[in-house]
């Protein structure tokens, strides 16, 4: 939409206001975006390992893998990942348990030193799609649960019910 005037040059006036406004429009919308994006893990991921990853992808990008070794266990129709570090003290997870569910990931379980960075935070965080609870004694005891895993839905009620 362009109005022209003569001796003048508003001709391009408004389109260039309405090329702003788009840019910015795009701006804003990007930005939220990544804002989204980038809160959308808060909750949902343990040291790399993402709610909902198989168990190939945990042990490929756990990020303390090469610190230690993986056991696989199958209690049931349950497939479970215990890991342990090569040398006790070294690290700031004194063990991590996966646990999947249809192939998904669907609960850690781990013990952390004080210092590590998951130990950080509230007794109890909830999310819309994750439980995360922590118990301090000796370390910190950490539990991440998937709140759509029927497997898990009885102890997410009663973390729940607990409150921080």
């Amino acid at each position: 939409m362009t109005f022209s005037v003569r001796g003048t040059n508003r001709s391009c006036v408004i389109p260039a206001l309405l090329r702003r406004r788009a840019v910015l429009g795009l701006v804003l919308a990007c930005g939220v975006a990544l804002v989204g994006c980038s809160n959308g893990d808060s909750g949902t991921s343990f040291h790399g390992a993402k709610l909902g990853m198989a168990p190939r992808d945990v042990r490929d990008r756990f990020d303390l893998a090469a610190l230690g070794a993986f056991k696989i266990t199958s209690p049931g129709d349950e497939l479970v990942l215990d890991w342990a570090p090569s040398r006790t003290g070294e690290g700031t997870v004194e063990s991590a348990r996966f646990e999947f569910h249809a192939g998904m990931l669907v609960a850690v379980r781990a013990r952390l030193a004080q210092r590590d960075p998951e130990a950080a935070g509230s007794p109890l965080l909830a999310t819309k799609t994750a439980v995360v609870a922590r118990t301090r004694a000796e370390g910190v005891g950490y539990t991440l649960l998937a709140r759509d895993c029927p497997t898990h839905r009885d102890e997410e009620k009663r973390l729940l019910q607990q409150g921080p």
